[in-house]
C-alpha cells in the first residue's frame, strides 16, 4: 500500500514524527539539499540512458549505463547509491523523466516509391 507522500497526499503527523525525531532543522535541510541534487542527476543519468538505448539492453545494462553516466557527471567520484530513496520520490514531479531524444517513429517513409517506374 502506497504511503500519503508516494501517493503525491500530505505527510500524516506519523511520518513527520519519524523524519524529524533524530534530527535538527538544520541536519534535515543540509540533507535534503544533497540529497535533492543527487536524485536530480540520476533522473538526468536516466534520461541519457534512455536517449541512447541500445539494441538487446535489458534492465541490469540499463542500470549499469545510467551508472555510468551518473559517474561521468560527479567526475568519476562516486556511483549513486540511494535507489530506495528514488524508488520513493520517482514518481514526483520533479523528478519525472523527460526524454530528450529524437521520438522513433516506424514506417514513416514507404521503402519503395509506388510511383516509380523502372
Amino acid at each position: 500500500m502506497a504511503t500519503s507522500v508516494e501517493a503525491g497526499g500530505a505527510w500524516t503527523t506519523q511520518e513527520d514524527i519519524v523524519l524529524c525525531s533524530p534530527r535538527t532543522e538544520m541536519a534535515l535541510a543540509s540533507r535534503w539539499k544533497i540529497l535533492n541534487k543527487e536524485l536530480g542527476k540520476w533522473r538526468d543519468s536516466l534520461a541519457k540512458e534512455r536517449d541512447n538505448v541500445r539494441s538487446g539492453q535489458n534492465l541490469a545494462d540499463e542500470i549499469l549505463q545510467a551508472q555510468m553516466w551518473f559517474c561521468a557527471m560527479g567526475q568519476g567520484k562516486k556511483s549513486f547509491l540511494s535507489h530506495q530513496c528514488w524508488e520513493v520520490g520517482k514518481n514526483c514531479s520533479r523528478f519525472k523523466i523527460i526524454s530528450n531524444g529524437p521520438s522513433v517513429v516506424l514506417n514513416e517513409t514507404p521503402l519503395h516509391d509506388s510511383l516509380a517506374t523502372d
